[in-house]
């Protein structure tokens, strides 16, 4: 029989497990939280349950703040960082799942994405063990045809180019842990479209440096060209920059 709470009766329960949540909890507490937790297996009903009372769930702007500083405070032990990374280990996003996804990250505002873009250039350089596992991860990605992006318009434009000069080429190639927008290999040659939004991001320019300096040791000729140019379709012969890239190399 399905019990009917009265508004009241729900408010008392709000209130309460407000109160509840304000209360420093004790280490002992969470362990034992954390462990009766462990392993626990929902139903499909439950999770879906869970996830329709989450989507009518409204987070004041109090809240929002709230979590997203306890957040930034969390320091992560190394072995709940394995545990959450095993987790997630070829855990493969539904086509609504990543549809989400992209729209959030295209409605982050400007602010926002130079702060990320400011806090990812101050990280400091990406020890050898965290290397190895992006690039296993994007293999893993490259392997299930997961890492094709959405094209962009000028991405469109220089592939349409491409095919009218005759050229042979692969379109996000992946080399190491990169995926180049396009790859001629009858010169060994990477072709970059950069969009001016994206490079002109504090940081940006040292990351595209390094990154051709990393396909230039790899023996890879590196063809940087704006967004503007391919849309205004004002190309020289790519063949020709491509010889002499390569002659560079």
């Amino acid at each position: 029989m399905k019990r009917i709470l009265s508004e009241e009766h729900r408010a008392k329960l709000i209130a309460s497990n407000r109160r509840r949540t304000q209360k420093p909890r004790s280490v002992e507490y969470r362990t034992k939280m954390s462990e009766a937790l462990c392993g626990r297996v929902l139903s499909e009903m439950h999770r879906a349950k869970i996830g329709e009372a989450s989507h009518r769930r409204v987070w004041s702007a109090e809240s929002r703040a709230k979590v997203s500083s306890s957040a930034r405070r969390r320091v992560h032990s190394f072995e709940t960082r394995t545990k959450i990374s095993g987790a997630n280990c070829g855990r493969a996003h539904s086509l609504e799942a990543r549809a989400k996804i992209s729209a959030a990250n295209r409605s982050r505002s400007p602010e926002t994405r130079a702060k990320l873009s400011v806090a990812a250039s101050q990280r400091g350089p990406v020890s050898l063990e965290t290397r190895t596992k992006m690039s296993v991860s994007a293999l893993r990605r490259m392997t299930d045809h997961t890492h094709f992006h959405k094209r962009t318009k000028p991405e469109m434009v220089m592939a349409s180019i491409l095919r009218q000069q005759g050229i042979e080429f692969e379109e996000q190639f992946p080399i190491e842990r990169y995926v180049v927008d396009f790859y001629i290999p009858g010169h060994r040659t990477v072709i970059e479209v950069d969009g001016e939004y994206w490079h002109s991001f504090p940081g940006q320019q040292e990351k595209d440096a390094r990154r051709n300096e990393r396909l230039r040791s790899l023996g890879y000729a590196v063809l940087r060209i704006p967004a503007s140019i391919v849309l205004s379709g004002r190309i020289p012969d790519i063949q020709t920059q491509a010889q002499q890239a390569q002659e560079v190399v």
